[in-house]
């Protein structure tokens, strides 16, 4: 009796593997940038952060470029704060041969996003109208 159970374990494991090596899984990816964005910084200047993506190397190293001029190069963080920065600078990062687009600094530590909110109306003989609670980003 032990036998058989072995085997029909044994039977469905290997079937099951079989299964895994033909499937082809293939990966979509977005298509992001860097996603530079710069905040005024708590003490003085702008805080500078950036994306880095799953398939950059290790030992990737990024230049912050400031109206156009390298003020800091080898950086292995996605983040910098220049303390010289003011609300009228552009910023870039450099990436190997991947520059960013110039970026200005928000003007606030939040971004509003306007809602084009829906009429409300009428299901089933019940009204309802629409309203927003909270926003999440996942």
């Amino acid at each position: 009796m032990k036998r058989k159970i072995v085997l029909m374990l044994s039977a469905c494991i290997g079937i099951a593997n079989l299964s895994a090596e033909n499937s082809t899984y293939t990966r979509s990816l977005e298509t992001l940038d860097r996603g530079l964005v710069v905040l005024p910084a708590q003490e003085k200047g702008q805080f500078l952060s950036w994306r880095i993506f799953n398939n950059d190397n290790n030992d990737l190293k990024f230049k912050v470029l400031r109206n156009g001029e390298e003020i800091v190069s080898g950086l292995n963080v996605s983040n910098y704060v220049d303390t010289e920065g003011k609300q009228t600078d552009s910023y870039q990062i450099v990436c190997g041969h991947d520059t960013t687009n110039a970026v200005k600094p928000w003007s606030d530590l939040f971004a509003r996003i306007p809602l084009n909110r829906p009429q409300g109306g009428e299901l089933d003989g019940r009204k309802y109208v629409y309203t927003s609670q909270r926003l999440q980003c996942r």
